[in-house]
């Protein structure tokens, strides 16, 4: 029994780190696949040829990648940030949404993660607590209906955690409870597995 503790413990040390090491290397990777020709081309055009030698030798500078990954993303972050870079960047939504076949993967990934993304714009409108299968279960309330003369509310329970795919389902109004928490709130107990639970969930 103190073998078993002494290996969960060990486990739950490892863990984080082994999954913060791989999301890194997988950012990395991925930005020396998008954007390591161009960066290795570019060192050999600023820097004097002299420079290039040793390490240097062919322009690939460990990391510059990642860095003006990061730079891009921090100016689209700008640029969305503004009226007119709104308006912008929504050309790319419109050419997206006029490919056949690709308009309604996108459209549905586009309101999810806009959903996600921005709590103030989030189409979740609260969270809410109902019986699923025998068990209390929350989920996003996300829209409202009428079926057979009876008021019903649409319910998002996202996969966790990954809370971009998961069930719909249509519950009667009165069998759902309001939790009181925000979409944000929500977000962040799904993401962490239930660790970062309040230490009282109040119900509506």
């Amino acid at each position: 029994m103190r073998l078993r503790s002494l290996i969960v413990r060990g486990l739950l040390f490892i863990v984080p780190i082994w999954l913060t090491i791989t999301v890194v290397g997988f950012v990395y990777s991925l930005s020396e696949t998008w954007l390591g020709a161009l960066t290795d081309q570019s060192v050999r055009l600023i820097l004097p040829a002299s420079w290039l030698n040793g390490p240097l030798a062919e322009g690939h500078v460990p990391g510059l990648s990642l860095v003006v990954l990061l730079l891009m993303l921090t100016g689209v972050g700008l640029v969305a940030s503004w009226p007119m870079g709104v308006q912008g960047l929504r050309l790319v939504d419109h050419v997206f949404l006029a490919i056949p076949g690709v308009r309604s993967l996108y459209s549905a990934s586009r309101k999810i993660i806009d959903s996600l993304g921005d709590p103030s714009q989030s189409r979740f409108q609260k969270v809410v607590l109902f019986n699923w299968a025998g068990v209390k279960t929350l989920g996003f309330q996300t829209g409202t209906t009428e079926q057979e003369g009876r008021k019903c509310v649409f319910v998002f329970v996202p996969h966790m955690p990954n809370p971009t795919s998961g069930f719909l389902v249509l519950i009667p109004e009165d069998e759902v409870k309001d939790t009181g928490l925000t979409p944000e709130e929500g977000i962040k107990l799904g993401m962490s597995l239930g660790v970062l639970a309040p230490p009282k969930l109040p119900v509506r």
